[in-house]
């Protein structure tokens, strides 16, 4: 009999890492691209738009580096949570929380007590009325408690998130995204075809370095 059996050892190694944001883009693909060479971790790609307005329309990167799922950004994906309570046992990655899939994955976290890992780079400070600001403010709690990692982008993110009560043991703090040597680049809005060429350049060192960080943190939650 070929291929490894359901109860190879080696199986149980493995880790399913499930990534979630808004938007695919050239320098989160070079860390994703770094993830998917890990042999340990099995990555799957969930991404609420292909494109969206205010960038270039012919601009897609989100099957770059294999399928991904497209899940929409208006209302809560039924899919999307049905596998979250189905596949517990897998790990989570959230990008914000910009859209009402991702809300919903947080709110439901707190609520039955499940960690996840959180991504984010320095947020743009707005003003909210008073109902968005409690609503703000529930989800920093959340994520205080919730969020085993904290990944954030830079000191100064870091720095910014301490201030709001996320606790530093659980922050790791990533190089800023300017470090990968990227471009965006038009992209066919045909149907999905495997192999397609990345197009971002080499990723500097240390991008393949947080990448392994990442990886070892990100399953730990």
């Amino acid at each position: 009999m070929t291929g490894r059996s359901q109860t190879d050892p080696s199986d149980a190694k493995l880790v399913t890492l499930n990534i979630f944001q808004d938007l695919a883009t050239p320098h989160n693909n070079v860390l994703i691209k770094a993830l998917k060479a890990r042999p340990d971790i099995v990555v799957k790609t969930w991404y609420a738009y292909e494109t969206l307005p205010g960038y270039p329309q012919t601009i897609c990167y989100a099957h770059e580096l294999g399928r991904s799922e497209i899940f929409g950004g208006q209302r809560p994906n039924p899919k999307v949570l049905r596998y979250w309570l189905t596949h517990p046992d897998e790990k989570y990655l959230l990008v914000g929380w910009a859209n009402p899939t991702l809300g919903l994955l947080v709110l439901l976290s707190w609520a039955l007590g499940r960690d996840f890992s959180y991504w984010t780079d320095h947020p743009k400070d707005k003003n909210r009325g008073r109902l968005k600001e409690a609503v703000h403010r529930v989800f920093l709690r959340i994520l205080a408690e919730r969020a085993r990692p904290f990944f954030g982008v830079g000191q100064p993110t870091i720095e910014y998130f301490d201030g709001r009560g996320i606790p530093r043991e659980n922050m790791v703090t990533c190089r800023s995204s300017s470090r990968c040597r990227g471009t965006w680049r038009p992209c066919a809005r045909g149907p999905w075809q495997p192999g397609r060429s990345t197009a971002f350049g080499p990723a500097r060192s240390s991008w393949w370095q947080a990448a392994a960080c990442f990886g070892k943190r990100a399953m730990m939650s």
